[in-house]
């Protein structure tokens, strides 16, 4: 009968029941950027975006703002509107999960991020957004 010989003190069985041959892991992480709503009547209205603090690159393309997540943290954003309706100015809250993948991902905000509907105020002005 043969025996298997130690390795580094190890029996050599020891060492292939270690070995795993599951796949590591994979995580699917959201883009690192995240977009804020512009309510249909409100999109040829934007004249700029701003992003400062956790965030930054703010871009406003074809009707949607897209907002890139640099760390956790409070995102601030600042959209201008040609008509001089008020500005949107918010600060957004950016987490990041805690559980398996969550925790390796990109922060996110803790909920959706929507520019307000201009309210009518009945006599053909808007009076700011509700």
């Amino acid at each position: 009968m043969r025996r298997l010989r130690a390795f580094a003190g190890v029996p050599l069985l020891m060492i292939a029941a270690c070995s795993s041959s599951e796949p590591a892991m994979v995580c699917h992480c959201p883009n690192a950027a995240f977009d804020v709503t512009v309510p249909a009547d409100r999109v040829n209205d934007v004249k700029s975006v701003a992003a400062t603090g956790a965030c930054s690159n703010a871009s406003f393309d074809s009707g949607r703002i897209s907002i890139s997540e640099d760390s956790v943290g409070t995102c601030h954003i600042v959209v201008v509107f040609k008509s001089g309706a008020p500005e949107f100015d918010a600060d957004v809250p950016l987490t990041r999960g805690t559980f398996e993948c969550e925790a390796s991902c990109a922060p996110t905000p803790s909920s959706p991020v929507v520019i307000p509907e201009v309210v009518d105020d009945g006599d053909g002005g808007a009076a700011g957004a509700r």
